[in-house]
């Protein structure tokens, strides 16, 4: 007998990975975060991993609309990190280093 896979609904998942798609072709709009979730923008900048040409000119103007190198979600940091060091953009460096850093006391 073969697995039964449930049909789960996938709208919020959708929704982020359309936008990443749209972000990875430069499409990038002020108003692409307004009605997501803070998993959905995690989501979303995580899914941008999946395209390996995502240039540093992208980078800069997604970090120019959308500010995600100052979020207040660490997730969001973390995945911006992961996205802009994969896109080589050096101008994240320092920021990933402080972000990850343990701090004591």
């Amino acid at each position: 007998m073969p697995p039964v896979i449930p049909d789960y609904d996938k709208t919020l998942v959708t929704k982020s990975e359309g936008v990443a798609e749209a972000w990875s072709k430069n499409d990038i709009h002020p108003d692409d975060l307004k009605n997501l979730t803070p998993q959905q923008v995690i989501a979303a900048v995580s899914n941008l991993l999946k395209y390996k040409d995502v240039s540093i000119d992208t980078i800069k103007k997604l970090n120019d609309v959308h500010n995600f190198e100052n979020s207040k979600n660490s997730e969001i940091i973390f995945a911006w990190c992961r996205v802009c060091i994969q896109a080589r953009y050096e101008g994240i460096v320092e920021k990933a280093l402080t972000s990850l850093q343990v701090r004591e006391g």
